[in-house]
């Protein structure tokens, strides 16, 4: 659980104030450039947990089929 907040809050603070200053015409803090930060922090924990998952599904299945073998 702390590895997905960490990558919540450090995702999602350095992409919300990157993308506060590099648009054309700087966002307010609140609430555009917080609502992107929190966009993009679900995105990155959310593709993290998968990715986690999958690499478990797919590290189970050969170890049952070098079993069967």
């Amino acid at each position: 659980m702390k590895l997905y907040l960490k990558t919540f809050l450090l995702v999602g603070s350095c992409l919300g104030v990157i993308t506060h200053f590099v648009t054309r015409e700087s966002m307010p803090w609140w609430p555009d450039t917080v609502v992107m930060g929190a966009t993009f922090g679900t995105m990155a924990t959310l593709g993290m947990f998968q990715h986690r998952r999958t690499n478990r599904l797919l590290w189970n299945a050969l170890k049952t089929t070098f079993r069967r073998s």
